[in-house]
């Protein structure tokens, strides 16, 4: 991930020293040049402090992750139908990641899928290679990794997330986004734009979102941090 806006150069500027040139480059200045440069350092802000808010994610989640790893690796597989304490730790056999207890239950829902009974321990490194979405609604799962890989096709697609960690702590996820301008593409009604407006996303390429939330995904900041053509 990085900043991939360019500030354009202002051209040659105008002087009194010539004076055949001034009045036309001064119109080139003022009009077009200074206006171009304001709009690029303004998306270069914007992506900079995007990359700067990803950055602090990533330096607490490895915080999280050692604080979790002795926990996650003494967990075993999970087994339907069993007795589990709070603090128990516990693999899915689904995913194949680790999850701790947060309820007394003998549940009968893998903990990928069960929030209520089960927290992911360190889901960040997985990736979610979600592929064609196919149209419809296209639930964004975070218990199966924080980065999330799809194909927008077929027909308009709603987003949602699920499973976010809980109010009060810090979550969030990388969406990659491929030819998402080909087709309309909704977001949960709690995203709030950096821009104010959901982006344009490419039609032919690949776009990378960031969301970040900390009341449990209620609200989630979103931001656009890199557009490639395919």
């Amino acid at each position: 991930m990085s900043i991939t806006e360019t500030i354009p150069s202002l051209g040659s500027v105008p002087t009194t020293t010539e004076p055949s040139t001034f009045d036309a480059r001064a119109d080139t200045l003022l009009g077009t040049a200074l206006p171009a440069m304001v709009a690029a350092e303004n998306v270069w802000a914007g992506q900079a402090n995007a990359l700067a808010l990803v950055v602090n994610a990533d330096s607490l989640s490895a915080a999280a992750s050692a604080l979790t790893a002795i926990a996650a690796g003494n967990a075993v597989v999970w087994v339907s139908g069993a007795t589990f304490t709070v603090g128990m730790g516990r693999y899915s056999p689904i995913t194949g990641l680790s999850y701790r207890c947060i309820a007394d239950n003998t549940g009968t829902t893998d903990p990928s899928a069960d929030s209520t009974n089960w927290v992911p321990l360190n889901p960040d490194n997985a990736v979610n290679n979600i592929g064609s979405t196919g149209g419809g609604t296209q639930d964004i799962n975070l218990s199966l990794g924080r980065l999330v890989n799809l194909t927008v096709d077929t027909s308009a697609n709603t987003f949602t997330f699920s499973n976010p960690t809980a109010s009060g702590t810090f979550d969030g996820f990388i969406l990659n986004v491929t030819n998402g301008g080909s087709q309309t593409v909704n977001y949960p009604a709690g995203v709030d734009f950096v821009a104010g407006a959901a982006p344009t996303l490419t039609a032919a390429g690949i776009d990378t979102l960031v969301f970040l939330t900390w009341d449990g995904g209620t609200v989630w900041f979103c931001f656009v941090v890199g557009q490639a053509v395919a």
